[in-house]
Parts: C-alpha cells; sequence; structure tokens
C-alpha cells in the first residue's frame, strides 16, 4: 500500500474516531483511489445464454488471475462497477467495489459470478454509459482517472440516430438518451473502451468499436474472434487499461 492509501486511511480513521466524540457528527467523505472502473456487459438478444455464460465467466476468471491481481494491486486503488446492458431503459449494475488486495480481487469474483442475467432485448448502448458515467459523477469516490469499458456484438438499433443527433435532439423514449448528448457528458479524465465480439451479421462492429465509441485519453478497442476467446481478451484488455497511468488532461 502507497503512502497516500495509509494517509487517506489514518484521516478516515481519524474521522470516525472523532465523530463518536460527543457533539461531533459523522461526515460522509468521499473514498479516494486512483481508478474507477466501469464493466458495461452486452445481454441483449442477440447474446445466447451460453455466450451471456461466456462474458461474465471471462470477468470472473480475470479478476481470478495473478496477473490481473497484480496490476490492479499496483495501483493506488480500484473501484470497479459491473453493469449489464440491453434496452434503453434496463440496466442493472453491481454497486462500487474497492479493490485493493487481492482478496479484494477475489471478492469481486464472487460478486460478478452471481449476477443473474437481467436482459435479453434490444442492443441500445448510448443510455447504459449514461447510467455508467451519471453512476461515477455522483458517487462517494474520488480518482484521478475513470475508465468505462464496454463489451458488446452489435452497434445497436438506431445508433445512426444517435451519431447525427444535434446538440438538443427530441429524445426518442424507444432508445433513450441520443448519442451526441451521452457523449457530452463525459468529463476529460473519463475514457470510454470497447471490446466486442465478432458477429458476421454486424458487418460495421469494427469500425463501430474502433472509430465511434472509444473516447478520451488513450481510448481502444479490441477485437475477439467469437464468445469463445472473449476470456483471454478481457483479461489482456483490462490489464491494460488498469495499468495505464493517470491521464492527460483531453478536450476531445
Amino acid at each position: 500500500m502507497t503512502l497516500r492509501r495509509r494517509i487517506t486511511r489514518f484521516t478516515a480513521t481519524l474521522a470516525t474516531a472523532l465523530a463518536a466524540l460527543p457533539g461531533l457528527a459523522p461526515q460522509a467523505d468521499a473514498q479516494e483511489v486512483e481508478l474507477e472502473l466501469a464493466l458495461l456487459i452486452d445481454t441483449s438478444g442477440s447474446v445466447d445464454s451460453r455466450e451471456f455464460a461466456l462474458q461474465l465467466g471471462g470477468y470472473v476468471d480475470a479478476f481470478r488471475d495473478p496477473q490481473v491481481q497484480a496490476t490492479i494491486i499496483a495501483r493506488d486503488g480500484v473501484a470497479v462497477s459491473v453493469m449489464q446492458w440491453s434496452a434503453a431503459h434496463q440496466q442493472s449494475a453491481l454497486d462500487w467495489f474497492i479493490i485493493e488486495t487481492a482478496n479484494d480481487c477475489l471478492r469481486m469474483a464472487d460478486k460478478i459470478e452471481g449476477f443473474s442475467r437481467q436482459f435479453a432485448n434490444d442492443t441500445i448502448m448510448a443510455p447504459a454509459i449514461e447510467r455508467a458515467l451519471n453512476d461515477m459523477y455522483s458517487n462517494t469516490i474520488t480518482s484521478a482517472r475513470q475508465v468505462i469499458d464496454v463489451s458488446g456484438d452489435g452497434i445497436g438499433e438506431n445508433e445512426a440516430f444517435y451519431r447525427s443527433a444535434g446538440p438538443n435532439p427530441t429524445i426518442d423514449p424507444r432508445y433513450g438518451t441520443p448519442w451526441q448528448t451521452v457523449m457530452a457528458m463525459r468529463q476529460p479524465t473519463t475514457t470510454i473502451n470497447g471490446i466486442y465480439i465478432n458477429n458476421a451479421s454486424q458487418p460495421n462492429l469494427s469500425d463501430w468499436y474502433s472509430n465511434v465509441l472509444p473516447q478520451g485519453v488513450g481510448h481502444f478497442a479490441i477485437g475477439v474472434s467469437s464468445f469463445d476467446t472473449f476470456g483471454a481478451g478481457i483479461k489482456q484488455k483490462l490489464i491494460r487499461e488498469i495499468s495505464d497511468p493517470a491521464p492527460r488532461i483531453s478536450y476531445d
């Protein structure tokens, strides 16, 4: 544990002790970490139960992997949330969990392993990113950088509308908040990355994940050939995005 984390923990302990003294009310102080990481998992109708299990299992195995664990432990605290996403108003999330040790990684893996599937509807990506941004910017955690990690096998229904909509478009309730509006919510220290699973019925999938979805400093996307190879891909992706140093400010 770094000196800064020791100081932060000491300060939190001291605050708790002071709050217990007569006349001093407890205060909700923000927890400080180096990275907030939101994992967004595609559970739309194009993903069958086996493919969903392979996605979920990939994340579980990654957090149980010694190399991933070492990458996380080397950071100054990593807060992780996990979301399933499908149609515009269909998202289900595991709340933020701060990881500092190998045991924390194993607990995160157990949480993900118990995350049962909630949806299997349309593929509407923008509202899921909107919720992830809102969750990041409204929680009690502070961080030098934030990463949203989106997985999926489709670009989604009406994504063309998201891309072309102006700054104040009429919001179609079937599709949620338009793409451009959601992207305008992103703060300079927040990066959006993607991992796509090859899908023959989605010829523009690679272009979407490589040239439209990624945002912010150091953004990137990778593709995997199938759900069977997703686990290896997400492991390497997590290592890369967690180990990246704190970014420069970006106004792209």
